[in-house]
């Protein structure tokens, strides 16, 4: 089992509280069912396994630079470190929020998928599941930061490992 990427919206003075609580309500959402409301209601955002591809898809590399293009995924300030130096919290403020939504409204699915074809491994037979894979994920990704934007809200990201 790979690295996985959990994505909340919070209030923009949510960091204030301190990291324990952000994780709380991280793991609430190892219930299946607080999953699946957060999901719905657009507070929580999953990329899974597949934030690194997501992150390629938007930016070209797995580890970007800084940028607009960077924020979504990876964009942020570290503010938590747990087990694993891959277990960590990252926080994107309100203001990197604008910034991540207006990026991700202005970019087409298919030009970004053709521009990276090759290094998403997007090739051959499994081309076409990971092409729609992807579609859905940036899907859910717009709309996620498309409702903190909306919401002058941060967003916290939890990567776990294994």
């Amino acid at each position: 089992m790979g690295n996985s990427m959990r994505m909340r919206r919070v209030p923009a003075d949510e960091l204030q509280r301190g990291v324990p609580l952000l994780e709380e309500a991280f793991s609430a959402t190892r219930n299946n069912e607080v999953f699946a409301s957060e999901i719905r209601s657009g507070i929580l955002c999953s990329l899974g396994e597949e934030w690194r591809t997501v992150n390629l898809l938007l930016t070209g590399e797995e580890f970007p630079a800084a940028g607009p293009a960077a924020l979504p995924v990876l964009g942020g300030v570290h503010v938590g470190s747990f087990a694993t130096p891959v277990d960590m919290m990252v926080w994107l403020d309100a203001d990197g929020v604008h910034i991540a939504h207006e990026y991700l409204a202005s970019i087409e699915f298919d030009a970004m998928f053709d521009l990276h074809r090759k290094k998403l491994g997007a090739v051959g037979d499994a081309a076409a599941e990971i092409e729609d894979d992807l579609r859905r994920r940036l899907q859910n990704l717009q709309h996620f930061y498309g409702l903190a934007d909306a919401g002058h809200q941060a967003v916290v990201k939890r990567v776990y490992s294994g």
